[in-house]
């Protein structure tokens, strides 16, 4: 794999290790039950997401609590608008994902995550 490839995948594995706190942050905001179940259930395929890079950056990373912070603000600060923000970041996985198609086997299932994520996020607006 060509160094600027990796280092591209080293950084949607950052990407996916933040999503997870974020997830789990909103989580924990979460008025509803079912809400905080969904989330964590984002926050876990974003878990495995990074796992899967992983085995292609063979880089083991920490995830940032930056994103998390910023988007626990906006939540308290906007409520569920900040889902729209959310949905339109998650439907970007699928061109991020992609080009990997035919080298990452598992990009395809990632791609479908990312879209239903979005999805999801969008079920969230008021």
């Amino acid at each position: 794999m060509k160094q600027e490839v990796k280092e591209l995948l080293v950084q949607y594995q950052q990407g996916e290790l933040d999503g997870v706190l974020v997830y789990q942050a909103l989580a924990k905001l979460s008025p509803d039950e079912s809400m905080k179940k969904a989330l964590l259930e984002l926050a876990a395929d974003e878990g495995r997401h990074a796992g899967i890079l992983k085995k292609y950056t063979n880089k083991i990373l920490t995830p940032n609590d930056e994103s998390a912070k910023m988007m626990e603000e906006m939540y308290k600060q906007y409520g569920n608008k900040i889902f729209e923000r959310i949905a339109e970041a998650e439907e970007k996985g699928e061109k991020m994902y992609a080009p990997f198609i035919n080298d990452i086997p598992e990009a395809k299932s990632m791609i479908e995550d990312e879209l239903k994520h979005a999805k999801i996020a969008r079920s969230f607006l008021d």
